[in-house]
């Protein structure tokens, strides 16, 4: 599943905008306060209606059924976009398209048509008539080709607060056997982080298989090892599928990377501790770290592959290459710029098949994205009450420093001084010593007492050098 077209009006700091998706990457980029958040949060209503509780869901069982929290989004009044007075409804007009899955040839395609609209007036609720016909057609595909896309939202806060454990989802860590498909899509588009779960139930079948391995070299019945062995081949699935996703993202021989250091990638992935048990990973420099003791920049994105891999496992079984629609908010946080130029690459290597909608402000994300019919960075602006947006062109033939003050319209931090610098070296030039002497107390001021007499030795070095 994929989202070709969005068409918001009267939501957040909307009143009426349309927004065009990529096929693999779209990044929004903009100052705080441009909509890109709003934008994401739209998605995300828009996109629920496919956990419909009404009139038993039109003939199918319902995808929120014994899943806490799990239903079609709530507009409240607050949402709908008001300037002066509350506007008549709130209406998020969508367009997406669902493809079969690769080993099929005939590559059927179905187009999803739906709005998602509510009124304003008091009591008033969603109209679950207009996505009626892109609900049944949704779910048509899915049971044909047994195949539930992923769908996950990954806030600024992710994956720093955890969701609360339930009873219900302390009872889904406890079973060993398949948690029910639709505990894929958990919290789905909640700003709390579901990877403890995933990281509980890991720890606990890791044991289990250790447990199993331990009984096979005991066992002499025939009948009682090959139950244990179809136990352990189911275990194994789950433990390898996820593994396999955090292995490849790390991967160091994808084209195109700038920084292949040992240091990041995974050797290996276990469980470690007597009592506490706790992830472990080896990486290939040889250096062990715990999950906790990771850097706050590699625990986030370690948890978002994480958890994209264990929800793309409990969806599909393992049968199928994680597929579908994923939203990150900041993208950037705590990351090394290396880590900041490599990142989409390494999502999109790592999950090919997913749609990934991105917000960050980073120059470093933007401008190692290759932009072609399958990714675009669209540049989200404010001027007062309206909101506009365009698409930037292709960033990637240009340097960070242009993308930063020319599409960013920020000024590098050192603009300044370099313009303070150029100033300073021409006045020299010219022998105009009494106004090169006020730009360089103008440098000694920027850079202060410490540091400037190294810096002026540098200024004179390169007046030296442009007069050979």
């Amino acid at each position: 599943m994929k989202v070709k077209h969005l068409k918001i009006e009267n939501f957040h700091c909307f009143k009426e905008t349309e927004f065009d998706f990529a096929d693999q990457t779209t990044v929004f980029i903009g100052k705080n306060g441009t909509g890109k958040s709003s934008l994401i949060k739209a998605l995300c209503n828009a996109i629920s209606f496919i956990f419909n509780k009404s009139n038993n869901s039109w003939g199918f069982s319902s995808l929120s059924n014994e899943v806490s929290d799990l239903g079609v989004g709530n507009i409240n009044v607050r949402e709908i976009y008001h300037n002066g007075k509350i506007a008549d409804y709130v209406s998020l007009q969508c367009k997406a398209e669902m493809k079969s899955p690769p080993k099929d040839q005939l590559d059927n395609k179905v187009l999803l048509e739906w709005d998602f609209r509510k009124n304003s007036y008091e009591k008033a609720t969603l109209q679950n008539s207009l996505y009626k016909d892109a609900y049944i057609k949704f779910r048509t595909h899915i049971e044909k080709y047994d195949n539930y896309p992923l769908l996950v939202y990954y806030s600024d806060r992710y994956p720093h607060v955890n969701t609360n454990l339930g009873s219900n989802v302390k009872t889904l860590l406890n079973e060993n056997n398949d948690i029910g498909r639709n505990w894929g899509y958990y919290h789905w588009s909640e700003f709390t982080s579901c990877t403890e779960i995933w990281q509980k139930r890991f720890i606990r079948i890791s044991n289990l298989l250790l447990s199993i391995e331990r009984s096979l070299n005991d066992v002499e019945d025939d009948g009682a090892r090959q139950t244990l062995l179809k136990q352990k081949a189911h275990i194994s699935r789950e433990i390898d599928y996820v593994i396999k996703y955090l292995k490849l993202f790390t991967e160091n021989d994808i084209k195109g990377l700038s920084d292949r250091s040992a240091d990041f990638k995974i050797s290996s992935v276990g469980v470690d501790g007597v009592t506490d048990f706790y992830l472990k990973f080896t990486f290939a420099d040889g250096v062990q770290r715990s999950w906790d003791e990771l850097p706050a920049g590699l625990e986030r994105l370690f948890s978002i592959v994480f958890d994209m891999a264990y929800r793309s496992f409990i969806l599909n079984k393992g049968m199928f290459e994680p597929e579908g629609i994923v939203l990150i908010d900041e993208l950037d946080l705590h990351l090394h710029p290396s880590f900041q130029q490599d990142v989409l690459l390494r999502l999109t290597y790592t999950f090919p098949r997913v749609q990934f909608v991105i917000a960050t402000h980073s120059p470093l994300v933007v401008t190692n994205l290759r932009q072609d019919d399958r990714n675009k960075v669209i540049k989200m602006e404010r001027k007062g009450n309206e909101y506009s947006h365009n698409a930037t062109g292709n960033l990637f033939i240009h340097d960070y420093e242009y993308t930063l003050y020319e599409v960013m319209q920020t000024e590098p931090r050192n603009f300044l001084l370099n313009a303070l610098s150029e100033r300073y070296i021409r006045l020299r030039g010219r022998k105009k010593d009494d106004k090169a002497n006020e730009v360089l107390m103008q440098l000694r001021e920027l850079i202060g007492d410490k540091d400037f007499l190294v810096f002026q030795e540098k200024l004179e070095s390169e007046i030296a050098n442009r007069q050979l």
